[in-house]
């Protein structure tokens, strides 16, 4: 990086070292604006982009201009307000520098929510991604061991400028209850603009939503009411989008990822992501700290002759997504499929195996909760041993880079007769990292009293973090011991 100076105008008294599209912070000797006596200051440590309160905490003393940042490709625009009254004072910065710059870590949280599926990605600049959600009901009990993640959710996002907690963007991968409980307790549901301080629910800036996956369920199941209450919110949104000629604003914003059947998406292209297709948007906004890869729902057109692709649980939502780590792109690839089962793995190998990059990960969350069918057609209650595995389907998840991790959002596995979770599916994961260096983790034994298992990105790659409880059934820790994962 370099440092960032207006055109033309000298070094003076202050300087700004931050990370692109990261955050700002102030550092000694910046250059001094033309337009006014006296050095300026850039500062802060909300995400760029947010505007930054003229009596913040985070304008030091030396300092007196909080800003907003505009980018415009070449060069990014800050306009400053100042303590002594001063405003509309706009300047340009376009230079970097790397010594002593500041960057956020990016973070993936695996909640504990046994059967089930909760995991929060946090990019490097700051914003978070939610992908499902499974809050418990005896979470709100006190004598029960159920970890409370929705206070643990809570306790990791941060309010916007009308005392809302957000969530920049949020994923409901397919509408089984275990991925979708506790949506409409939780979240704010229609217009932004009758969130309640009283009830304080999450507000959803950007939803991601799959057309198709509904569609597919509504024919051949009964959707649980917190599924009908997503998919009414995003069918809010879409009519919003075109109602307002596409001009809408947090709390009204929708991604439709996957082409619905019929021509259901048409006109809808600027808010739609096809199948193979690569974005990099995260609530209407291009992002440089992450890129994803749609790969499933897979369209009609490769599932009509196989009823069982057809499914509620085959028509996940399938996403390999890329994260940076301390500027660095690439630092982290993560795939997470749902409860996606053997014949959707199987046709993604089809579909890959001359581009198996397009499968690549360093952290794996293993589909439907460890289960057996993500990897065979056979039983395995009534099989066991006997059953086979699918080669396909284990080609599919077996694209492991060095030091690769599969996470098991399940319960404690044991050696019986269950499914999910699977203790044959766990040994095939671990059969898979094996040879790779890598590891297989469950949620459920590595976080049944702590809410969580987190992994931190940065350059050198996904770190696991191991959080200590405080105290009580349940607590929010620091960690006591962090383990490098190799990056291949």
């Amino acid at each position: 990086m370099r440092n960032r100076t207006a055109p033309g105008v000298p070094m003076g008294q202050h300087a700004i070292r931050f990370v692109r599209m990261a955050r700002v912070v102030v550092m000694p000797s910046l250059g001094a604006s033309s337009r006014r006596s006296g050095p300026l200051a850039i500062c802060g440590t909300q995400p760029w982009g947010a505007l930054l309160d003229r009596k913040s905490p985070d304008v030091p003393a030396d300092g007196n201009i909080s800003c907003v940042r505009i980018d415009t490709g070449e060069m990014s625009c800050y306009h400053g307000w100042s303590r002594d009254g001063f405003t509309g004072h706009s300047f340009w910065l376009k230079e970097e520098v790397t010594e002593g710059a500041w960057a956020m870590q990016a973070k993936i949280y695996f909640f504990s929510v046994g059967n089930g599926d909760m995991t929060l990605i946090v990019l490097e600049t700051g914003q978070k991604i939610l992908i499902d959600v499974n809050i418990r009901a005896a979470a709100d009990d006190p004598g029960d061991s159920t970890p409370d993640v929705a206070r643990d959710l809570r306790n990791l996002l941060e309010r916007d400028h009308e005392g809302r907690l957000y969530v920049d963007a949020f994923l409901l991968s397919h509408p089984d209850e275990d991925h979708c409980r506790g949506f409409a307790k939780h979240f704010h549901i229609g217009a932004p603009g009758g969130w309640s301080k009283q009830s304080d629910k999450i507000l959803i800036r950007e939803v991601w939503s799959s057309p198709m996956v509904f569609r597919r369920a509504l024919k051949n199941h009964t959707l649980c009411p917190d599924a009908k209450a997503f998919n009414g919110e995003a069918r809010r949104r879409v009519s919003e989008f075109g109602r307002n000629g596409g001009r809408v604003a947090d709390g009204d914003r929708v991604l439709i990822l996957g082409e619905y059947e019929n021509g259901g998406t048409d006109g809808l292209e600027p808010i739609l992501v096809k199948v193979d297709q690569t974005f990099s948007r995260v609530n209407g906004e291009r992002v440089r700290s992450m890129d994803a890869l749609l790969l499933a729902p897979l369209p009609k057109s490769q599932t009509e002759d196989d009823e069982e692709l057809l499914s509620k649980n085959n028509s996940s939502t399938i996403l390999r997504i890329s994260l940076a780590g301390d500027g660095e792109s690439a630092k982290c690839r993560f795939l997470t499929g749902g409860d996606a089962g053997v014949s959707i793995w199987e046709r993604l190998w089809e579909n890959h195996w001359w581009r198996p990059s397009a499968l690549t990960y360093d952290i794996l969350q293993a589909p439907h909760h460890c289960s057996w069918r993500s990897l065979s057609h056979d039983s395995w209650s009534e099989l066991r041993e006997d059953a086979k595995v699918s080669e396909g389907a284990r080609n599919a998840l077996s694209q492991a880079h060095k030091g690769a991790v599969v996470v098991a959002s399940s319960k404690p596995i044991k050696d019986d007769g269950n499914d999910p979770p699977c203790i044959r599916a766990k040994r095939e994961y671990e059969g898979i990292v094996r040879g790779v260096g890598g590891r297989f983790k469950c949620v459920g034994e590595l976080a049944s009293n702590v809410g969580f298992v987190e992994i931190e990105i940065d350059r050198f790659g996904p770190r696991l973090k191991t959080p200590r409880p405080k105290g009580g059934r349940y607590g929010r820790g620091g960690a006591v011991g962090t383990v490098p994962l190799a990056h291949g």
